[in-house]
């Protein structure tokens, strides 16, 4: 969960079967248990928006990154289950 919007950061924590949603155009796929390994080369004033499949890997990615100092993450509402499920376009 390559690219980086100018303004923001997607990580997907996707694992599983649920790397067959896809993923949000210019996201970069992390999965939960490398992130919670090694801090992501993110600047820690950018913002950041983690989602899984479901929403609760990215709530705990979101957590984790606040307790490591991040100050702008957001976890995705409804993973990105939700995401397609709104007409969100995905690779």
């Amino acid at each position: 969960m390559e690219g980086t919007p100018v303004t923001f950061k997607h990580t997907a924590l996707k694992e599983g079967q649920t790397i067959n949603l896809g993923n949000a155009k210019l996201a970069t796929h992390l999965p939960l248990m490398k992130l919670l390994n090694q801090s992501p080369d993110i600047p820690k004033n950018k913002e950041v928006i983690v989602t899984c499949g479901m929403g609760y890997r990215g709530n705990i990615a979101a957590s984790f990154l606040q307790n490591e100092g991040f100050e702008h993450v957001h976890s995705l509402a409804g993973g990105m289950a939700a995401w397609v499920n709104s007409g969100g376009s995905v690779v």
